[in-house]
């Protein structure tokens, strides 16, 4: 949930592009049909290392004539004494019909490092392109840049948005607490996530909004909260 959403692959992060691993992608429960959609909310988050905002993550969606577009974009940057030591940029697409992924593009600048990851919806299951090869993912699988739908923590598996492997994921638990937006505290669902490279804690709201995260990679935190 790129859990995610592998990000850093410094010693700073792994997380963050779709949102855990390159970040989360999930499914909207929102798209009933090609052209009635009543979309998601834009979303937009600062993410904060040791207190210090290094970048945001946004989602866009979009309607279409035959389903949804959701528009993934991460941009993160640390400064050491005003030194710019790390650079991340990641920026995706993906298109919906219904509750099911149709095709995803996405490309990666990690420090200088590119990737770029290309799937498509088959009859034998959603076929993925990237760096490490070709992978078969299943016809409901979500990518690391989905947390915006809650529906992801239904999910075994996940598309790596980032690099196009298909990866474990394990929903640990969930329960009832507070999380605070905008300054003031909302009544929220939390879920306990893990992928083979993060472990991490994402937030919703009563009406199924992702509002916030919190992902631990290789002891650096990095915490998501949504603005507006």
């Amino acid at each position: 949930m790129e859990f995610g959403m592998r990000l850093f692959r410094r010693d700073i992060v792994r997380l963050a592009a779709g949102s855990l691993a390159a970040g989360f992608v999930g499914l909207p429960t929102v798209v009933p049909a090609a052209g009635t959609a009543t979309l998601p909310d834009n979303l937009r988050f600062a993410i904060r290392r040791k207190g210090s905002v290094i970048g945001s993550h946004q989602v866009s969606f979009r309607s279409t004539d035959a389903g949804m577009i959701a528009e993934t974009a991460v941009r993160m940057k640390v400064k050491i004494a005003f030194i710019t030591a790390f650079r991340y940029s990641h920026d995706a697409e993906e298109y919906w019909r219904g509750d099911h992924l149709q095709l995803l593009r996405s490309s990666t600048d990690d420090d200088g490092e590119k990737f770029r990851v290309d799937g498509q919806a088959t009859a034998q299951g959603i076929r993925v392109s990237g760096t490490e090869g070709i992978a078969i993912a299943p016809a409901d699988a979500c990518t690391t840049d989905g947390l915006w739908n809650r529906a992801i923590m239904e999910r075994q598996t996940v598309i790596d948005a980032q690099d196009g492997t298909v990866v474990g994921l394990l929903v640990k638990k969930s329960a009832r607490g507070q999380f605070k937006v905008g300054g003031s505290l909302l009544d929220a669902t939390f879920f306990d996530i893990a992928t083979p490279s993060t472990t991490g804690r994402v937030w919703y709201d009563d009406s199924d909004r992702w509002i916030g995260a919190s992902f631990e990679i290789r002891g650096e935190k990095l915490d998501y909260a949504l603005e507006g």
